[in-house]
């Protein structure tokens, strides 16, 4: 397999990661470079893959395709890399990974930089009302008395790993439909923000699970309301990303990992038990906060261009990107 990325391209992602891909889990070390383990042709031998993603439940899909033999059928064979944000984006760029969980509002910033990402396949949903929330605003316990929803998160202040990120917009989104200003929202960047809460040190937070859940059963942190998108619900919010390079010179294996996720999007989606007995094996988290958590919604099929519209039109209004700097909806998914 060949990679053609340019200097250019990885010279400029390395100045755009540092204040781009902030996202939530542990950093760790490279991956071997996929050339030392393409499979041989006709060999029946398994191909590594190489995908970047957090120990999270974010992470589950990667981790039930990988139990329930999805990979194995496609002729592939997962390693799960922990290095993950500003340090994932150069391999992937380079080629050392193939795949990174990443989030819309980077794809969106990444293109409108000339960064070549595109989705390759579906992961978590935004939450949509009507559902369990996956997500959720935190409040102190403490507080529950005075502050009731989530316009009076307006003029407060929110701790947030980082702001222009998926997590910062969807409060925004949250509160304007609500009725109240989301400019009024003081932002304030924490490294950790349930911990800024409980010290006091910002007013609102927010959490997927299973930390929320963690948060509510030792009782000092509520929630004051799940963070559900009445407009943006049910859309693709945090999908798998590679670069258009792949995509163009090995769109086989594209196809293949995507196939693999959908199976195991679908089967998490319908059996909750099974889903939770993964976790289980890579999250250290006691049962009795699994069995309380909500699972994320996955997506079953790819993104749609209108989909990916209204995730530009939303960016855009938001001030992150400027509009000559959009990029095209159908840019950001890979050719299929």
């Amino acid at each position: 397999m060949r990679h053609r990325q340019s200097g250019r391209l990885l010279t400029g992602a390395a100045a755009l990661v540092a204040g781009l891909f902030l996202v939530t889990a542990c950093s760790g070390s490279g991956a071997d470079t996929p050339d030392d383990t393409d499979q041989t042709a006709g060999s029946g031998e398994l191909r590594t893959i190489h995908v970047s993603a957090p120990p999270s439940y974010n992470a589950l899909t990667l981790h039930v395709a990988e139990a329930e033999g999805y990979f194995a059928e496609e002729g592939l064979k997962l390693e799960i890399v922990p290095t993950v944000g500003a340090e994932a984006v150069p391999q992937l760029l380079g080629g050392s990974l193939q795949f990174m969980l990443g989030d819309v509002v980077t794809l969106v910033r990444a293109q409108s930089e000339g960064v070549p990402l595109v989705i390759a396949a579906p992961s978590v949903l935004l939450d949509a009302p009507g559902d369990e929330a996956y997500s959720s605003v935190l409040i102190r316990t403490a507080d529950a008395e005075k502050y009731t929803s989530a316009a009076d998160i307006a003029g407060g202040s929110f701790g947030i790993p980082s702001v222009n990120s998926q997590p910062w917009l969807d409060v925004r989104t949250l509160v304007e439909e609500a009725g109240g200003d989301p400019d009024s929202i003081q932002f304030t960047e924490v490294p950790n923000p349930l911990q800024a809460l409980r010290q006091g040190q910002v007013d609102f937070v927010t959490a997927p699970q299973p930390t929320v859940s963690a948060g509510v059963l030792e009782g000092d942190v509520t929630i004051l309301t799940p963070l559900v998108l009445e407009d943006m619900g049910g859309i693709i919010g945090y999908p798998y990303l590679t670069t258009s390079d792949l995509v163009e010179s090995d769109p086989a294996l594209v196809q293949s990992f995507r196939r693999a996720l959908i199976k195991a999007n679908t089967l998490i989606n319908s059996d909750r038990e099974l889903a939770l007995e993964v976790a289980a094996t890579y999250l250290d988290v006691p049962e009795e906060v699994l069995q309380a958590s909500t699972l994320p919604v996955l997506g079953e099929e790819m993104p749609t261009v209108e989909d990916m519209q209204k995730h530009i039109d939303r960016i855009v209004a938001a001030g992150i990107i400027a509009a000559d700097d959009a990029p095209k909806a159908a840019d950001l998914l890979a050719k299929q």
